[in-house]
């Protein structure tokens, strides 16, 4: 490789992975043959301390006598305890730009920002530097070098600031490395402004081909071409903002889109539902919420609308649902009465949510000022209630009976003979006759006739106007199949479910599962969750690197259903040998049954036979099965007596044993 060309690689950080030692011989002796000693060694260096710490001393580097050379006023151990991450700064000397590597590294302490090693750079710019470490809000101390020469002409000015800034808050907030694609130039103020800087044209230029998110000051109007990659920024937080989106996939051109969001609260809660979540996390945002929270009256109607389509959705519905406590809306509908429709709804919305999250407990609290209400509400909103009120009171608290309750029916027949006298779509009747299907699906095979007439109903009563509630029908149904043993009828409906041919099998679902796992669709954890339990139902083996791939993914997820994707995901990894991470999800699914819930606690034990099962389970787990078998005993929220069958084990293992033996009567339908 040409000298020059070489330079230009050696002031890059290398890719991830740990070189041979041969490898790093033939470097060094072809380094000293062209003068390239010191850089090849600060770029392995970087390389190191980047690795990590658990794999450093896989390295065959001469580490210690690198840093002494390279940083002779550094202690190593200070050096090493740091947590090192890299910046591209761009830079122009003359006509010329190009990019400089920064390396970063925080420390324990809080002793400052300071550069290291040489060249080191000018006044101004160590000083751009430490504002951007105050900006950025750092609480710990950092260590910077260069990835140059020590005789290379150090980096100046003061447009670095913004991108160090940006490394630092990604770091802090999110432990992320540099997003690839992503370029910053502007100076920075202490209050967070961006500062116009010299050269933004030149330094686009120079990164175009690889730039898929460019940001620059605002007030630079040097791009009249609005299909470029470049969002201007104001202030430090319009940065920080567009860069955290970047890093979660969202593009230059749906960044802009989404900054028409901050023009009012009205506009950001009419998005709220489709808003990425590091826009929802943020410090503009809080504001909005602290607006909310301090004057219900003015926004709980537009806010009602908001919290309704996020029912199923754990993040986006936790922060609605933290806005109002029920004393708050008791106290605003006394004040108030004209407010007592739309409290009655934000009731109905937060029942929702806390069922689907299986919170009994706290859907209990919103259920009884509900009922506080009832007295001010239309008979159409009491049957809505109704049919929320019968999800938390049987499905979430394991009361599987199929008879109806009074109320219920009472709602299912008004609502009928309304059907009657008024045809057309009705997503209320739809509703019932769904819970209903779902009702005799947690009954057994036996009802399976039942739930089949119950989804025929829905589907009539949808009619062609509520397309994802009938697509949520096939679910109920293909759960019903799978509960029945029949796996060829509920492959036949998957097809169509996933809106694929209808000729498609086992290997076509899991693809199209992968692309799920990215979609934020509400709907999509739970196709997810049904494709994985026909998967395992089927026996099928898929490749380890579909599975490695899947597993990378949900473990990423938190909340119902995804403790069901992970571990019926690990029985399949189980099947195709995979044992590390056949634990590695049961392990996942138990944290997420263990956290909150009170409907899914009891699925730690489905998941806890699974380790036992593997061979995977220690003292620690026994004794996890034992303190559910325990709660579940004394539990005030739960149907005891469904589970009586294992409640009277004593012995951990027998336990667990059972419980897989029992499966599918403890955990029916759609709860495994």
């Amino acid at each position: 490789m040409a000298p020059d060309m070489a330079r230009s690689l050696l002031q890059r950080p290398p890719p991830p992975g740990i070189p041979a030692e041969s490898s790093i011989t033939q470097l060094l002796e072809s380094a000293r043959r062209h003068g390239l000693t010191e850089l090849l060694e600060k770029h392995m260096l970087s390389g190191f301390l980047m690795t990590p710490k658990e794999k450093q001393d896989q390295w065959r580097l001469p580490v210690q006598d690198i840093f002494r050379r390279l940083f002779p006023d550094t202690d190593p151990v200070l050096l090493r305890t740091g947590q090192w991450f890299h910046v591209p700064i761009l830079a122009v000397q003359g006509k010329n730009a190009r990019i400089v590597t920064m390396m970063t590294g925080l420390l324990p302490d809080d002793s400052g920002c300071r550069g290291i090693g040489s060249p080191l750079p000018a006044v101004r710019t160590a000083e751009a530097v430490q504002r951007a470490h105050r900006v950025a809000g750092m609480a710990r101390a950092a260590l910077y070098w260069f990835l140059q020469e020590k005789n290379e002409k150090p980096v100046q000015g003061t447009s670095l600031a913004l991108p160090v800034a940006l490394a630092f808050r990604l770091y802090r907030d999110s432990s992320l490395a540099w997003p690839r694609g992503l370029y910053a130039t502007g100076g920075l103020q202490t209050d967070g402004a961006v500062v116009p800087v010299d050269h933004v044209r030149e330094k686009y230029s120079y990164v175009a081909c690889s730039c898929s998110l460019f940001l620059a000051p605002a007030d630079m109007a040097l791009f009249g071409d609005s299909n470029r990659p470049v969002q201007t920024c104001a202030t430090f937080a319009d940065a920080c903002f567009a860069a955290s989106l970047y890093s979660g996939g969202v593009t230059a051109a749906e960044i802009a889109l989404y900054q028409a969001c901050w023009i009012s609260e009205r506009n950001f809660f009419n998005h709220f539902h489709g808003i990425p979540m590091p826009m929802l996390t943020s410090e503009r945002a809080d504001n909005y919420y602290r607006l909310a929270r301090t004057d219900p009256g003015r926004y709980l109607d537009l806010l009602v609308d908001t919290f309704r389509r996020c029912s199923h959705d754990r993040q986006r519905g936790q922060i609605l649902a933290e806005l109002f406590a029920p004393d708050v809306l008791e106290n605003l509908v006394e004040e108030s009465p004209d407010n007592a429709f739309t409290a009655f709804n934000w009731c109905l919305a937060a029942i929702a949510f806390y069922n689907h999250c299986g919170l009994i407990r706290k859907a209990d609290r919103w259920q009884s000022l509900a009922n506080h209400f009832r007295a001010d509400v239309e008979l159409p909103e009491i049957n809505k209630f109704i049919n929320h009120d019968f999800i938390s009171r049987r499905f979430n608290r394991y009361d599987f009976r199929p008879q109806p309750t009074r109320m219920l029916a009472d709602a299912l027949a008004m609502e009928e003979k309304k059907q009657e006298i008024y045809p057309g779509s009705s997503a209320l009747l739809g509703a019932l006759y769904g819970t209903l299907a779902q009702n005799y699906g947690f009954c057994g095979p036996d009802y399976f006739t039942d739930l089949l007439e119950m989804t025929a109903g829905a589907r009539k009563a949808f009619g062609g106007k509520y397309h994802g509630e009938s697509r949520r029908l096939l679910n109920y149904e293909i759960y019903g199949y799978l509960d029945c043993g029949k796996i060829e009828q509920a492959g036949s409906l998957m097809a169509n479910y996933l809106g694929l041919k209808q000729e498609s099998g086992p290997g076509e679902w899991l693809q199209k599962t992968k692309n799920l796992l990215s979609s934020s669709d509400p709907g999509a954890p739970f196709e997810v969750a049904l494709v994985m339990r026909l998967l395992k139902e089927t026996g099928y083996i898929a490749s380890p690197g579909d599975i490695r791939q899947c597993v990378a993914k949900i473990c990423r997820r938190q909340g119902h259903p995804w403790q069901l994707t992970a571990v019926n995901l690990g029985w399949s990894a189980l099947a195709a040998g995979l044992d590390p991470e056949a634990e590695q999800l049961f392990r996942h699914s138990l944290r997420i049954c263990l956290a909150d819930s009170e409907t899914m606690r009891p699925m730690g034990l489905l998941v806890l036979a699974g380790l036992h099962a593997s061979g995977a389970a220690g003292r620690a787990e026994y004794e996890t099965a034992r303190q559910i078998r325990q709660w579940l005993v004394r539990s005030d929220c739960l149907n005891t007596a469904h589970f009586q069958p294992i409640v009277t084990l004593s012995d951990d293992a027998e336990l667990l044993v059972e419980v897989r033996r029992r499966q599918s009567r403890l955990f029916p339908f759609s709860y495994r």
